[in-house]
């Protein structure tokens, strides 16, 4: 296992990977319920392992050094694709011996760091251009008119109600928008012609 520039002496004995999905479900009357995506979906990289050998002290204090930087990075493991992640907890599990030291550690996936397609020959305008595509997506901006709701929004672009609130995380209650409010749009779907 590999974070940032710390590379285990020794792989952990347990590594857990839990998946996690913030979602609420509104019902709509007349159609039907949706799931409203609060954030994407990330993961927890938790485990347990030991240090050993005459320098167990030092890898563990390493690993605090580690730990005590703010910044996501690069973790590797031989089980997953790399991911960006933060280091969250790490506790000593046993007395500390000169050559054995157990421990416990725990990882977030990093959701908002976005890795671009870069390569060491990539310059620093090509960089300003991907980042603006990644970040600059197909987004609209729309201002409710008096009232105005989302399935108005949804009817008239196009696009789910799901889309509109998973690009519209400050509405939590899709019956509670207002006049002057801003929503951006970010899907486009060809929808069906509904015949009644």
């Amino acid at each position: 296992m590999v974070f940032k520039s710390f590379v285990w002496p020794h792989n952990p004995k347990n590594i857990n990977i839990t998946m996690i999905n913030d979602s609420k479900i509104y019902n709509l009357p007349g159609l039907g319920s949706f799931r409203k995506q609060n954030s994407k979906s990330y993961r927890i990289i938790s485990g347990d392992g030991e240090l050993f050998g005459k320098n167990a002290i030092n890898q563990f204090e390493q690993l605090c050094n580690l730990f005590s930087q703010p910044s996501s990075g690069k973790l590797e493991l031989t089980s997953i694709k790399s991911i960006t992640a933060y280091f969250t907890e790490l506790s000593m599990t046993s007395n500390p011996s000169p050559n054995i030291i157990s421990y416990k550690f725990k990882f977030i996936e990093d959701i908002k760091t976005q890795v671009l397609p870069i390569n060491p020959s990539t310059t620093d305008s090509q960089i300003g251009i991907l980042a603006n595509k990644t970040f600059n997506s197909n987004k609209r901006e729309h201002t409710l008119d008096i009232g105005e709701n989302l399935w108005d929004i949804s009817c008239r672009f196009k696009v789910s109600i799901d889309s509109l609130l998973n690009a519209n995380p400050n509405i939590s209650d899709p019956y509670n928008v207002h006049d002057g409010l801003k929503v951006y749009i970010e899907e486009v779907h060809n929808w069906g012609v509904i015949v009644w």
